[in-house]
């Protein structure tokens, strides 16, 4: 997968010349995620026929965390990190399977008022994750699988009139041969706290995100992690 890196460089001048973060001061932004999902789908090892596991709508809890940094320097991207812990409980040959990877998010606003936001750029997906088997009903034995997938990335934000309250989208995604890979979420979100200092907001929403892989370091997947989720965001 280290070709796709290329896609990084090329796209961020492709979005450049679109517009510039709409800060005029630097600005913070962080968060975290509770995410009640459900896992659905199959993981297998150095054969995709050979099965490690199997799962039907399991139910998993999830979290994940992000900074964001916003500036008003034209040209340069705004960036933002979010770090997913994804590790998924099995049973019978597989034990556990870990799909915990980190978002690296370059972007632009390239729209911004107080009504309605638009952000463009690319999602560097990076997985260190592994999946576990075991051998003679004995050692448990790690599978690896890592490596950073270059997405599109998009989010929204539009207010409601006279109100504290706000409905996102965010998605990334990619196709490449035969692995597909999607990370989408929509949600509303109240702000109870607006002032000079810090801003901040609760939101509720769903998210859905699938994974498959196709030979990756020996790794098949065809799983995807769905369900609610409730966020606390702050600004400063």
């Amino acid at each position: 997968m280290k070709h796709f890196a290329k896609v990084l460089p090329l796209a961020g001048l492709a979005l450049a010349p679109m517009a510039a973060s709409a800060d005029t001061v630097l600005g913070v932004f962080a968060g975290g995620q509770y995410w009640d999902g459900n896992v659905d789908g199959s993981i297998s090892a150095f054969d995709p026929l050979v099965q490690l596991g199997n799962y039907d709508d399991q139910g998993e809890t999830f979290s994940s965390y992000y900074v964001a940094l916003e500036h008003p320097i034209p040209l340069i991207p705004n960036f933002k990190a979010r770090w997913n812990d994804m590790t998924v409980d099995g049973d019978g040959i597989n034990p556990k399977s870990d799909f915990s990877h980190v978002d690296y998010i370059l972007y632009y606003e390239i729209f911004d008022n107080d009504i309605v936001s638009i952000d463009l750029g690319v999602n560097a997906k990076r997985f260190d994750g592994n999946t576990r088997y075991i051998v003679a009903d004995a050692a448990v034995t790690p599978v690896d699988f890592s490596g950073t997938v270059p997405m599109a990335y998009a989010s929204t934000k539009i207010g409601l009139p006279f109100t504290s309250w706000w409905i996102n989208a965010e998605a990334s995604a990619l196709s490449f041969d035969d692995s597909d890979i999607r990370d989408v979420s929509a949600s509303v979100e109240y702000q109870f706290l607006d002032n000079a200092a810090i801003d901040a907001s609760v939101r509720l929403g769903y998210r859905d995100m699938e994974i498959k892989l196709d030979d990756i370091d020996d790794t098949y997947s065809d799983i995807r992690f769905s369900g609610p989720f409730v966020s606390v965001d702050v600004h400063f």
